[in-house]
């Protein structure tokens, strides 16, 4: 089967490993550079923290198996150590703990003496934290390019510069993409454009509903080893990478004294998450700015995922999240499994873009 996936961010990544493993005859497309768009300005957290539904935490449980599976390929550029998180309190920690735990997730509330051995350089720790071991991260842009390097290794093509222009068919049925390298024929189409597949799935009349949300992340300049944990507080989420980097980002959920100035004063924000990060790690010294990152992170209107075929256009297979590290691999597993094998996986079934009609 010719299988052309579109984007080569960590979810095309990901469907492209998998296909190729499948035994799919795979090319990529890639309009700019791999890991090039919201992949690199990724957190890069690998969780089952929150309980939005049913379904997506189950999903994002076996999300958590896939990466184990996915280690011996993705390399040091995955790291496990868990996570340590109070940005919510009182009664909602508490029943995020009971509500994860409840779903079969190590999770459990700590008090300040035992996040102080866990973690002795963050300063003014919470009263109750929710600690859950079994959580990690990945270098985004390392984790894309060891899974297209993968690939390849199995026979995919990588074609980068080749930008999708819109979609051949052929009695009816998607038959391939037409890109500005000339036409590509393929039997499926993945599409995994990221920000960039709502405009392209217009294009064969497919609606794709997106609330694209601005995201900021801020990578220091190289530290020694400080943290082994992530650390996620009411007002900035970091952890460090391998190099001795820290990487910080706003809160996703927005709100607080400082909503809004994503859009009207990036860099302040950016000078203002610094000195947050200084005032929790009051004993690190070098705490400077290295990388800010600023970009659009795609983000379907209501929250969740959308996976699978693209009803009225056969032959065209989407997928689109806003946490595309944490459910990468399990999507490319379960994705491939339904392009190659036509085995429809049950639980995709809450996340099919049939849900919005």
């Amino acid at each position: 089967m010719r299988v052309i996936v579109i984007g080569a961010g960590i979810i095309g990544a990901a469907f492209a490993h998998a296909l190729a493993r499948k035994g799919a005859s795979v090319t990529v497309v890639e309009a700019a550079r791999p890991a090039g768009g919201a992949t690199a300005k990724s957190f890069g957290w690998i969780n089952a923290n929150y309980v939005q539904t049913p379904a997506y935490l189950r999903l994002r449980l076996d999300a958590l198996e896939a990466w184990r599976r996915a280690a011996p390929v993705i390399g040091p550029a995955l790291r496990w150590g868990g996570s340590l998180a109070w940005e919510a309190g009182g009664a909602e920690l508490q029943a995020q703990a009971e509500g994860i735990a409840a779903a079969g997730h190590e999770a459990r509330l700590i008090g300040r003496e035992e996040f102080a051995r866990l973690e002795p350089d963050v300063a003014d720790p919470p009263e109750l934290c929710l600690h859950c071991p079994t959580e990690g991260a990945a270098d985004p842009v390392a984790a894309t390019e060891a899974l297209l390097a993968a690939a390849v290794a199995l026979g995919a093509e990588r074609m980068v510069g080749c930008r999708a222009l819109g979609f051949l068919t052929e009695g009816g049925l998607i038959a391939g993409v037409e890109t500005d390298f000339g036409p590509l024929p393929a039997d499926r189409v993945v599409v995994a454009a990221g920000v960039g597949s709502e405009a392209l799935l217009e294009s064969a009349g497919v609606r794709l509903p997106m609330e694209n949300r601005v995201g900021l992340i801020l990578h220091t300049r190289p530290l020694p080893p400080v943290l082994r944990h992530l650390v996620l507080t009411p007002e900035i989420h970091f952890r460090q990478e391998a190099d001795g980097r820290i990487v910080a980002g706003e809160l996703y959920s927005g709100g607080g004294a400082h909503e809004g100035m994503i859009d009207r004063e990036p860099r302040a924000l950016a000078a203002l998450m610094l000195e947050t990060l200084r005032r929790r790690l009051p004993g690190v010294a070098g705490v400077e700015q290295g990388a800010v990152m600023l970009g659009l992170r795609p983000t379907p209107a209501d929250g969740l995922p959308i996976l699978g075929p693209a009803r009225g256009a056969e032959g065209l297979y989407l997928a689109t999240t806003h946490s595309g590290v944490t459910l990468a691999p399990l999507l490319g597993e379960i994705g491939a499994a339904e392009i190659v094998d036509g085995e429809e996986d049950a639980r995709l079934a809450p996340f099919r873009l049939a849900r919005f009609n």
